[in-house]
């Protein structure tokens, strides 16, 4: 990661882990809820344009609010705006240990000024570190001009308190977790390069049935660069890992290739471990 500053803790999946993304209009009672594909297009590195209505008046201060499913960790967030028209598009971030819907409960404002970036591709250089413990809710503070809320990504790990019935990435050189996403360097066409990791199974009773590794490209096409492998020999563009039991952990090799002929550009992915099912162990 050495061409760019280090991230706070690792991104996260809120997209995909059932979180709630919403934006409450200050001149509209019900809040407009964000589809999982507008989620994904949020926590990627596209230009996104949200929400796609025309609701809410310009320059009244809104909420967006992003509800976990679990308490959560937070260490850092970055947001950007789909157009630049001057003044500040983003207001304050707040924290809750206690909304049950993103919009009730107390709120605790860990930074008083987000930076108004336009577009994503400053997400490397322009996160806003602070700590937050045990939260449920992040809300940011946005205001119409012209254009829309155009990417937000979250940094941060599940709190203690949270179901360990879950798989995990882990560095088998240290056995702490690691990032999914595979981002922050700047490489040059026809690199190769090949990363060693383990998929764990964190659940304590539960197995988790039929795992299938993949790669998800979130911006561009680069998950064809990946393949997997699971004695470091033959790799495949996705790996069955079959059942992995309750502490039990898989070895597996990643390899990225760029292609020469890779236009040059933003692009990342993320690895995906997903079970069929979970059954008792």
């Amino acid at each position: 990661m050495a061409n760019y500053p280090t991230p706070p803790g690792r991104r996260i999946p809120y997209d995909t882990d059932g979180s709630v993304v919403q934006i409450k209009f200050a001149s509209i009672a019900t809040p407009l809820q964000a589809t999982g594909p507008e989620m994904a297009l949020l926590n990627s590195e596209t230009d996104y344009r949200w929400p796609k209505s025309n609701d809410g008046a310009l320059d009244e201060w809104n909420d967006v609010s992003i509800l976990f499913p679990e308490l959560r960790n937070l260490k850092g967030v970055f947001v950007s705006s789909s157009t630049y028209h001057g003044g500040d598009r983003w207001g304050a971030a707040y924290t809750s240990v206690d909304t049950t819907n993103g919009l009730d409960g107390t709120w605790d404002q860990v930074v008083a000024q987000l930076p108004d970036v336009h577009g994503a591709t400053g997400y490397r250089d322009n996160i806003e570190i602070f700590n937050a413990v045990g939260v449920i809710g992040l809300k940011l503070q946005w205001r119409r001009y012209i254009g829309e809320v155009g990417n937000i990504h979250i940094y941060g790990s599940p709190n203690a308190a949270a179901t360990t019935d879950r798989l995990e990435f882990m560095d088998p050189s240290d056995d702490e977790a690691f990032d999914p996403l595979l981002d922050y360097e700047d490489l040059p066409r026809g690199t190769t390069t090949i990363t060693e990791m383990d998929v764990k199974n964190l659940s304590s009773t539960l197995t988790a049935v039929d795992v299938d590794l993949t790669v998800q490209a979130l911006t561009g096409t680069s998950d064809a660069w990946y393949t997997f492998s699971d004695d470091g020999v033959t790799y495949t563009a996705s790996l069955e890992l079959g059942d992995i039991v309750p502490g039990a952990d898989v070895h597996v090799w990643l390899k990225q290739v760029i292609p020469l002929t890779a236009v040059l550009g933003l692009e990342s992915a993320r690895i995906r471990a997903e079970p069929t099912q979970w059954t008792e162990a």
